[in-house]
C-alpha cells in the first residue's frame, strides 16, 4: 500500500501522463518489494545466531524509524517534485519497501527457530 500510495503521488506531480514514467515508477517499486524480503531473509539467516532473540526488536527499532520519520516529514513545507532520476527512485523504492526487509527478517527468525 505504501508503494502504491507514493507511485500516486509520483504521478500526480506530472503535469502529463507518462507511460514511461509510470513503467519506472512500476519497476523501481515492484523490484524493490520483491527483493527486500529476500534481502532481509539472507541477512537474517547468516546472523541468525545473533539475529534470533532479536528480530522483533529489529523489526520495530526499523517501523519505529520510518514512522516518526513520516510524521515529521508531514509537518515539513516541502515542495513536491517530479523527480524520476535514479537516486530519487531508488530512495522512494527504499523507503517504501523497509517494512519488507523487516519481513525477511521474521520469516528467517521463524524458519531457524522452527528448525531447532
Amino acid at each position: 500500500m505504501d508503494a502504491f500510495a507514493v507511485s500516486i503521488s509520483k504521478g500526480l506531480t506530472l503535469k502529463k501522463f507518462s507511460l514511461d514514467k509510470s513503467l519506472i515508477a512500476g519497476g523501481y517499486f515492484g523490484i524493490f518489494q520483491g527483493l527486500m524480503p529476500l534481502i532481509g531473509f539472507f541477512i537474517g539467516s547468516a546472523f541468525a545466531s545473533y539475529v534470533t532473540q532479536f528480530a522483533h526488536w529489529i523489526a520495530f527499532i526499523i517501523l519505529a524509524f520510518v514512522g516518526i520519520s513520516m510524521i515529521k516529514e508531514s509537518f515539513s513545507e516541502e515542495e513536491v517534485d517530479g523527480d524520476f532520476s535514479l537516486k530519487a527512485m531508488i530512495v522512494l523504492a527504499i523507503a517504501t519497501s523497509i517494512d519488507a526487509l523487516s519481513v525477511g527478517f521474521t520469516i528467517a527468525d521463524y524458519t531457524i527457530s522452527r528448525a531447532l
